[in-house]
């Protein structure tokens, strides 16, 4: 199947819009900007970004599998990696099987909602630090929404 899809224009898109959004993300990965201490969390994101730009499960499983490999450099626990693959395909399953319209409203829930899973994954919800919280949400969703567009001119653009 997956053979098959390589002659597809539209595999060709996704697969550039997915290559491109993972290099972003180990470009920014590897640049440590911060305000205030808090950054966004690039692999939380990029998961989200490609589940709204990708149709195809190989695609999306080769882009995580790629983003697992690279957080293996980074300085995680290992048990975060497991959390972060299956919010990764909680966020595929839910944008092509659930979601239709792709619009900021729905792309802003999406990035709400895998953060708190992740962040109550990871602490009770009597030690989370809501302005921490909020203040990385909102880091997420600029960081995504310039992701998504970058994916989507990548789409529109080559190929």
């Amino acid at each position: 199947m997956f053979m098959l899809l390589k002659n597809n224009a539209n595999f060709k898109k996704e697969f550039a819009a997915a290559f491109f959004i993972f290099l972003a993300a180990i470009v920014l990965s590897l640049i440590d900007f911060s305000s205030s201490g808090i950054k966004p969390n690039i692999f939380i994101i990029t998961p989200i970004v490609i589940s709204f730009l990708v149709d195809d499960w190989g695609l999306f499983l080769l882009f995580l599998i790629a983003e697992e490999f690279w957080l293996k450099f980074t300085p995680f626990l290992i048990w975060e990696y497991a959390i972060l693959f299956i919010l990764g395909i909680i966020s595929f399953v839910i944008t092509n099987f659930f979601i239709f319209k792709k619009i900021l409203a729905v792309r802003i829930s999406m990035v709400f909602l895998i953060q708190s899973v992740f962040w109550l994954s990871l602490v009770s919800l009597n030690h989370v630090d809501y302005l921490v919280f909020f203040m990385e949400f909102i880091y997420n969703i600029i960081v995504e929404e310039l992701l998504f567009a970058f994916g989507l001119w990548i789409k529109k653009k080559y190929f």
